[in-house]
C-alpha cells in the first residue's frame, strides 16, 4: 500500500500488485501498564515505543497520532521497538506506551485473539490497559494520510494471564498473499484453490497459519479492486464473499 502512494522506501508510485488471499490478520493494540493512561490524550508527554520505520506498527500509530488524535508533536515517540524490545521496555519502565501483536481468529466485529509470545509475557505477569480507539479515529487517519489500508480490528473480551480485558479495538495488520497484476488467471486460480482447500493445514507449517480459514481468506481491509480478478472469481464460486473496504 505504501508503494501505491510512492511513500518511503519507494521512490515513486507502483501499484501493479494484486491480492490473492489473506493468511491471517495480526491485531496490534496500543497498550500500557499505567491505569491512568486510558485515552489518546492521556498519552501527551509520555514515551511511546514504535516498531522500526516502515513497518505497519510504525506508520499506522504515527498516522493516528498525527491525523486523528493531534498529539504527534506532544509525545516522545521513538522507533526500533520490535516485539520483544517493546515488551521488555514497557515492563522495565523505559517507555509508557507501546504496541504488541495477536493473531485474530474468526469472523465478527470482536474476534478471538491469540497473543504473540512477547505479548503473552506481558499479559502473564501484569494487568495491561488498552488505549481507546474508534472507527472514527481510523477514518481520520485514512483521510489525512491517504493510505487506504488503515483499519481497526476488534478484540473480544477475555482473560489472559493477569490481564482481564473488555472488548477493545486495535490496529489491523493483515498478512496477505500477493501477485503481479499480470499473473495468468489459471495460475491465480490454482493458488487460491490451494489456500482454500488446504486452509486447515497451514498451521502445521507456521503458527500464524492458524488464522487462514475458508471463511476469512478473502476478508481483507482493502478495496475490492486490489484483488486479482481471478481470485475474486474463484472465492465467489466457492461461496466466499470478497469483503472489500
Amino acid at each position: 500500500f505504501l508503494s501505491s502512494m510512492g511513500e518511503k522506501p519507494f521512490d515513486e508510485p507502483w501499484d501493479e500488485w494484486r491480492i490473492v488471499g489473506l493468511c491471517a490478520t495480526v491485531g496490534s493494540p496500543f497498550l500500557t501498564l499505567d491505569p491512568n493512561i486510558k485515552t489518546p490524550q492521556d498519552m501527551i508527554g509520555k514515551r511511546i515505543g514504535l516498531d522500526p520505520v516502515g513497518s505497519t506498527n510504525e506508520y499506522i500509530p504515527t498516522y493516528l497520532m498525527m491525523y486523528a488524535w493531534d498529539i504527534w508533536d506532544k509525545v516522545d515517540a521513538d522507533y526500533g521497538f520490535t516485539c520483544d524490545v517493546a515488551a521488555d521496555s514497557l515492563m522495565d519502565g523505559t517507555i509508557d506506551v507501546t504496541w504488541q501483536g495477536a493473531v485474530m481468529l474468526g469472523p465478527g466485529e470482536y474476534k478471538e485473539w491469540v497473543p504473540m509470545p512477547s505479548f503473552e509475557r506481558i499479559l502473564a505477569t501484569k494487568q495491561v490497559y488498552f488505549i481507546e480507539m474508534t472507527d472514527e479515529d481510523f477514518a481520520k487517519a485514512r483521510e489525512g494520510s491517504g493510505l487506504g489500508s488503515v483499519y481497526p480490528i476488534g478484540f473480544r473480551a477475555q482473560t489472559v494471564g493477569e490481564t482481564t480485558s473488555p472488548n477493545f479495538m486495535g490496529m489491523a495488520n493483515p498478512l496477505m498473499f500477493w501477485v503481479h497484476k499480470d499473473m495468468p488467471d489459471d495460475v491465480v486460480t490454482e493458488i487460491c484453490r490451494i489456500f482454500y482447500e488446504y486452509a486447515e493445514e497451514f498451521e502445521s507449517y507456521h503458527a500464524v497459519g492458524r488464522g487462514l480459514t475458508k471463511e476469512t481468506v478473502a476478508d481483507v481491509p482493502a478495496p475490492r479492486d486490489t484483488f486479482h480478478p481471478a481470485a475474486i472469481a474463484y472465492y465467489e464460486s466457492m461461496g466466499v464473499e470478497v469483503i472489500g473496504r
